[in-house]
């Protein structure tokens, strides 16, 4: 008796569930009367009810008791909300949507539609730009653009990074990109100095995209090829590369902070023997230490106190003077080198304006520690 109640409880519960939902079925096409394959039709007030129309553009969906919306959306098409009613078939046209065409910064500064340039150009935006903390304005177009390489000169804090375009056009010519910042082009060679400049120097002092403050930048576009650094002669003979700084904006005064925090490390160091020291082989095979040598040819180690530089008089008294120490490898040597470097940025900005003018104006701070001890 039992197992019968049960039983008619489950069938009639099944019944009252059957009897709260309704098929609805339809079609949905173009302006042209063409099937709409795998448009997604779903139910408003029912998450996760739905379903996508088939090759000819045929739905069938089964709607709870509470739908009364369906929701028609596809890619290229506006999205359109369809009231059921009492109706057990639905059919739509749906409307082309509006393209959202890409706007690039040309050669002349003025803003074109990406389609409409004939010259190979990519832009990339400000949150993309600074999607990672970076110390200027190449480093943090490095890896955001195709055929781009960035190079940075050494590690030192400030150092000078260069830009190339696809490949180097001259073995002998300068192969770095022009920049242009908000229509004025800027010089960015690399600064050296320190005694021995003339010769190369030793001292990198960077180069002028360091005074770029990365979060000023709205937009970066890259030009490449003839045909959109024409503008710019010989200069532009390599690309260009166009900042579009940030601007105010009428409305209320807005201010804007961001700090960011980064580490650096050393991550592949060069493999050094440690069996043998400074010296010259014989031609009869024999080895000779030589403190002044400065390749690894000389006998093993031993651990004997030896001098350590050239014999000097460094006290006029007649006696020549050396520094000694034991005769063996330095651990360590170049772990000890390196140490972990550290950048903390700190921007802030503020921006506004009104019917006669707008204003934009910010501070940045960056703190850098060397890699370098």
């Amino acid at each position: 008796m039992k197992q019968v109640l049960f039983m008619l409880l489950v069938l009639f519960g099944s019944i009252s569930l059957t009897y709260g939902q309704r098929t609805v079925s339809g079609k949905v096409t173009d302006a042209a009367g063409e099937a709409v394959i795998g448009a997604n039709v779903v139910v408003k007030e029912a998450t996760g009810v739905g379903t996508i129309t088939d090759v000819d553009g045929m739905f069938q969906l089964s709607v709870p008791a509470e739908g009364t919306t369906l929701i028609f959306s596809y890619t290229g098409y506006e999205t359109q909300e369809i009231a059921i009613g009492d109706q057990s078939v639905v059919n739509i046209q749906m409307a082309e949507g509006k393209l959202l065409d890409e706007v690039v910064i040309t050669g002349l500064g003025t803003n074109r539609n990406a389609r409409s340039v004939a010259y190979a150009n990519q832009t990339v935006k400000s949150d993309d730009l600074m999607a990672l903390p970076n110390k200027n304005t190449l480093e943090a177009l490095r890896g955001k653009t195709a055929g781009v390489r960035i190079t940075t000169g050494s590690g030192s804090v400030g150092a000078s990074s260069k830009i190339v375009l696809r490949a180097e056009a001259s073995l002998t010519g300068n192969n770095n990109a022009l920049i242009v910042v908000d229509g004025i082009p800027i010089d960015n060679n690399s600064s050296i100095g320190g005694i021995g400049s003339s010769e190369g120097g030793y001292s990198d002092d960077g180069n002028r995209s360091n005074d770029l403050n990365p979060n000023d930048i709205e937009s970066v576009t890259v030009l490449k090829g003839p045909s959109a650094t024409s503008l710019y002669g010989s200069r532009g003979a390599s690309g260009v590369v166009l900042y579009t700084t940030k601007k105010g904006a009428k409305g209320k005064p807005k201010i804007t902070f961001s700090t960011s925090s980064s580490m650096e490390k050393a991550y592949v160091l060069m493999q050094r023997q440690d069996k043998f020291g400074q010296g010259l082989i014989n031609p009869d095979g024999t080895t000779n230490y030589d403190s002044g040598e400065n390749f690894s040819w000389g006998p093993a180690f031993d651990g004997v106190v030896r001098p350590w530089t050239s014999p000097i008089d460094t006290d006029n008294d007649g006696k020549l003077e050396y520094l000694s120490r034991p005769y063996s490898a330095v651990p360590n040597q170049l772990e000890n080198l390196f140490r972990t470097g550290r950048t903390n940025t700190n921007n802030i900005a503020l921006s506004g304006g009104n019917e006669g003018f707008t204003y934009y104006a910010s501070y940045g701070n960056t703190f850098q520690k060397r890699y370098f001890r």
